[in-house]
Parts: structure tokens; sequence; C-alpha cells
């Protein structure tokens, strides 16, 4: 989970390219949608957001899906980007095999 003054410092950053008022009120619903995700998946999902995204100030969404989405249940645990491993064998495995 990330801490409110670090969750507004990365608002902010996308405040200065798509220009926006960044207030208590926008920081506390965007901390409740990503409240359970571990903070290093948070920051990891912003800069991706941030040079992904075109044309307006992100909403939450955005960030749930860089996270791996949502469940009903709550939060998804599993970042597939996370678990990614060039290293791994099957990802180099020859698809004839």
């Amino acid at each position: 989970m990330i801490n409110k003054k670090r969750l507004l410092e990365m608002l902010v950053d996308f405040a200065e390219v798509w220009p926006r008022e960044v207030t208590p009120r926008l920081v506390n619903l965007y901390a409740d949608v990503l409240k359970g995700y571990p903070a290093e998946d948070i920051e990891t999902a912003f800069r991706q957001v941030l040079a992904t995204n075109r044309y307006k100030f992100p909403d939450p969404s955005a960030f749930v899906e860089a996270l791996g989405g949502y469940t009903p249940s709550g939060v998804q645990t599993k970042n597939p980007m996370r678990e990614f491993r060039a290293d791994d064998p099957s990802f180099n495995a020859d698809p004839k095999d």
C-alpha cells in the first residue's frame, strides 16, 4: 500500500503533463481504489501509465489496468508484468517442441 504523501507527489507529476488541480479529495479517491496493491507495483503502474497514456489526466482505472485488473473480491494479487521473466526457459522455448 502506498502512502498518501507519495500518491500526491505522483498525481502532481501527472498534473504537470495533463493540467489538473490535485485536491485532497482526488488523492483520497485514487488511494481508495489503489489500496491493497503493493507500493512497488503502484509505482511501476504510474511509470507505465505516464509513458503510455495520451490526451488526458488518467483516471484510476488506467492504474488498475496497469496493475493487472480488479476482481469482485478485491485487488488482483498477481501482476502479470511483475511475474514475467525473460530468463524463463518456457519464454525461450522453441514453439515446435
